[in-house]
């Protein structure tokens, strides 16, 4: 089978024809103990509401895929193609992982400056990346229901499930609280009684799962690539591979910077409070 990048899209559409007959295997996969239901993620990117905007803001390579699709500004993916599942497994296939982040020098920067660029630069792409994956393992269990890759899409979304909760806990709970103490140090608002430490080690502790978790994914993934030839297991490879760099840099950049930023706004803050007023 050719790789699905040596492809025109509409090459590609063709190769993809059987994801428009992929319910007929959902029986086999029930027959398992499988769902194909994925994930649920934050404002979907690649799902029946995904625009041509949004998606091409995502990935910039999408730009001329959508042009060859046919695919326009004016209505939604579910809206337009008759065949949605096969459109977004041609764009989740098209789709190139994120580069690196620029370097930068963090470490001077203020608690809301750090928590905007991990929300921008890893978050938001992390999210992303996890749908478009998911979106091909869906596509692989379908088409090739072995034992293999049964496991393989359980342990993937079992992964996913526990990084997106990790990272909504972060932005709902941990990240504020980061910017209270920043208003608190500089009188802008009202002290937090609440510990920020318990949170914190609650935070590194997943990133040590997620690097756990990743490691085990990737070794299904070789045993599932050793009982079958597919090219969607090498989109897949980079794609994780490119995950992983990204998370050491990410979970750095909370570790070694976010962190001991908050903790440090907490010891001032209390100083302040328990010196006796004037």
């Amino acid at each position: 089978m050719a790789n699905i990048h040596d492809l025109t899209p509409l090459a590609a559409f063709k190769l993809s024809a059987d994801v428009i007959a992929g319910t007929q295997s959902d029986g086999r996969l029930r027959d398992q103990g499988v769902t194909t239901k994925t994930t649920p993620y934050r404002n979907q990117l690649f799902g029946l509401h995904g625009r041509r905007t949004e998606l091409v803001r995502a990935y910039g390579e999408l730009d001329e895929v959508c042009t060859q699709l046919g695919f326009g500004t004016e209505l939604c993916l579910g809206e337009w193609s008759i065949s949605p599942n096969c459109t977004l497994l041609i764009l989740a296939r098209a789709a190139q992982p994120p580069l690196p982040p620029p370097t930068g020098d963090w470490a001077a920067a203020p608690i809301p400056e750090v928590i905007a660029d991990i929300m921008t630069t890893h978050h938001i792409p992390l999210r992303h990346e996890l749908e478009r994956l998911g979106i091909i393992i869906d596509h692989l269990v379908r088409a090739h229901p072995h034992a293999s890759l049964v496991e393989l899409h359980r342990v993937y979304h079992q992964f996913t499930e526990e990084i997106v909760l990790h990272i909504d806990q972060e932005e709902s709970e941990l990240f504020p609280r980061c910017i209270e103490l920043e208003e608190a140090l500089h009188h802008r608002g009202p002290g937090d009684p609440r510990e920020i430490t318990p949170i914190i080690h609650f935070s590194s502790h997943g990133h040590a799962e997620h690097k756990s978790g990743l490691e085990g994914f990737r070794d299904q993934l070789q045993i599932a690539a050793d009982s079958l030839n597919d090219p969607d297991f090498t989109i897949i490879r980079v794609g994780i591979d490119a995950m992983a760099r990204d998370l050491v840099i990410h979970s750095a950049k909370e570790e070694e910077i976010l962190f001991p930023a908050a903790i440090f706004s907490e010891e001032l803050l209390r100083t302040r409070h328990s010196k006796p007023h004037s």
